[in-house]
C-alpha cells in the first residue's frame, strides 16, 4: 500500500501491534493522501502505532488521536508535505496524558491546516525545519523543531514551541478561539520586516492580554506588531505586555504598531478619540508593554533645566516623557538628567553642556534618532544599563559605555 486515494478512508482503531506502510520507493519515497487517514479517531481507546515507510504527502485528511485516549497513538513518517488537513487530538482530562503523535524524521513543509489539542506532540526530528508556507498551524500542543519558520499564513494558539522560531512573511498569534492566551517559545523568536506578531487585547485583567513568552533571546527585525482589541474600550492608563523574553538581550524594534485602521511607527500610534496606543520596550526586564495615554498637543518634551531624575514629571515641559515623546535636554537651559526607570521614547537630542546618565539596571528604547551634540555626554555606567536606537545615531559629544 503506497497511498489513500481520493474518497478512500483507511481506519487503524486500537492496535498495540505496530503497522508498517511502504510508501513509493520504501523509505525514500512518497505516501500519498488524497482521501482520509483516521488513527485512532473518534472516541476509540488509542494504542495504535502507525509508520509511513516515506514522505507522508497529504492533500486530504489525516486525524490522529481523540480526547477519550487510554493509551497513546503514534504515526511516524521520514517527512511531510501537507496541503490538507493535519488533526492531532490526545486526552489530559484524567490527569495522566495520553498523547497523540506526530513524528516526523525529516523536513516538513505545510500549506495546509495542523490543528493540534493539548496532549499532543508534534516532533520534527534529526535537525530539521518546520516550515509554514501558507494556511494554518494552530498549536495548542508542543511543537519541536530545530528551527520553525513562519514564511506564510497564521501560526496561532496557546501551546509550546520549542526552537528557534522566525517569522519571515505569516503572523503568529497569542490565541485561543477568540480569547487571549499566551504562546511559549522556548528557545528564540526572530521576526522580520514581513513578519506580523497579532496580541489579542480581551480586557485588563490578568490573563485577558495575548503574550508571546520567549524563553531565549528576542529579534524583532522590524515588522508590525497589531493590537486587535475586542470586548472593551482602549481608556487612557491602560497597560498591557504582550511580549516577554531573556533580559539583557536588545531586541531591536517593531516597524510599526497597528490597531485597527490605524498605523503608526515602532514606538506609538494615535488611535483616535484622543488616545494613543504606545509600545514600552523593557531591555533589563525583558518585556514589550503596550500603555494607553492621552495624545499630547505636542510631542515635544523638553527637560527644564538643572539636575535631576527622569521620573520627576515637574523636570520636564511635557511631563515624565511618553513612547511618542521627540525629548530635548539642553533646549532651556544646561542640564544634567539621570535615567531612574526604563523609558520608551521616539528620538532624543542632549545639547551641548548637557548630560544623561543612567541609574543602574535601567533602559532606554529610543524609536527614531539619537543625537548626541558637541559638548553633551551620555553615559551608561556597568550596572546592567541598556540603550537601543532605531534611527540614525550622531554623536559630536562623548558617548561612554561601560561594561
Amino acid at each position: 500500500m503506497t497511498g489513500i486515494a481520493s474518497a478512500t478512508t483507511v481506519s487503524i482503531r486500537d492496535d498495540v501491534t505496530p503497522i508498517s506502510l511502504n510508501a513509493s520507493g520504501a523509505t525514500t519515497g512518497t505516501f500519498a493522501i488524497s482521501g482520509t487517514l483516521d488513527v485512532d479517531n473518534s472516541n476509540f481507546d488509542g494504542g495504535s502505532n502507525l509508520t509511513l515507510g516515506g514522505t507522508l504527502s497529504n492533500s486530504g485528511a489525516v486525524a490522529i488521536g481523540n480526547s477519550n485516549l487510554s493509551a497513546a497513538t503514534t504515526v511516524t513518517a521520514t517527512g511531510l508535505n501537507n496541503t490538507g488537513t493535519i488533526n492531532l487530538e490526545g486526552n489530559t482530562a484524567s490527569g495522566t496524558t495520553k498523547q497523540a503523535m506526530l513524528d516526523i524524521q525529516g523536513a516538513v513543509a505545510s500549506a495546509g491546516t495542523v490543528t493540534t489539542t493539548a496532549g499532543t506532540l508534534l516532533s520534527v526530528t534529526g535537525g530539521n525545519a518546520y516550515t509554514q508556507a501558507a494556511g494554518t498551524t494552530a498549536i495548542f500542543c508542543t511543537l519541536t523543531a530545530a528551527a520553525i519558520d513562519v514564511a506564510g499564513g497564521v501560526l496561532q494558539g496557546a501551546g509550546t514551541m520549542v526552537g528557534a522560531v522566525g517569522n519571515t512573511g505569516g503572523t503568529v498569534e497569542a490565541e485561543n478561539n477568540g480569547s487571549a492566551a499566551t504562546l511559549t517559545i522556548s528557545g528564540s523568536y526572530a521576526g522580520s520586516s514581513n513578519g506580523v506578531l497579532e496580541e489579542l487585547l480581551r480586557g485588563t485583567g490578568a490573563g485577558q492580554a495575548g503574550l508571546l513568552a520567549v524563553s531565549g533571546p528576542l529579534v524583532l527585525g522590524g515588522g508590525t506588531l497589531v493590537a486587535t482589541v475586542s470586548g472593551f474600550s482602549l481608556a487612557a492608563g491602560q497597560a498591557f505586555t504582550v511580549v516577554t523574553f531573556q533580559p539583557g538581550t536588545v531586541p531591536g524594534f517593531f516597524g510599526s504598531l497597528a490597531e485597527g485602521a490605524f498605523v503608526g511607527n515602532s514606538t506609538y500610534v494615535n488611535v483616535g478619540g484622543g488616545l494613543t496606543l504606545g509600545a514600552l520596550y523593557n531591555i533589563t526586564t525583558g518585556a514589550i508593554g503596550l500603555e494607553v495615554f492621552n495624545t499630547p498637543g505636542t510631542t515635544a518634551d523638553a527637560w527644564l533645566g538643572g539636575s535631576g531624575v527622569w521620573s520627576n514629571a515637574a523636570g520636564w515641559s511635557g511631563g515624565v516623557p511618553l513612547p511618542d515623546s521627540d525629548v530635548m535636554i539642553g533646549e532651556t537651559g544646561s542640564g544634567s538628567v539621570t535615567l531612574d526607570t526604563s523609558a520608551t521614547i521616539d528620538s532624543l537630542t542632549v545639547a551641548g553642556g548637557n548630560a544623561l546618565s543612567f541609574a543602574a539596571g535601567e533602559s532606554l528604547a529610543v524609536g527614531g534618532a539619537l543625537t548626541v551634540a558637541a559638548g553633551a555626554t551620555l553615559t551608561l555606567s556597568a550596572g546592567g544599563d541598556a540603550i537601543e536606537v532605531g534611527g540614525v545615531v550622531t554623536d559630536a559629544g562623548s558617548m561612554t559605555i561601560t561594561s
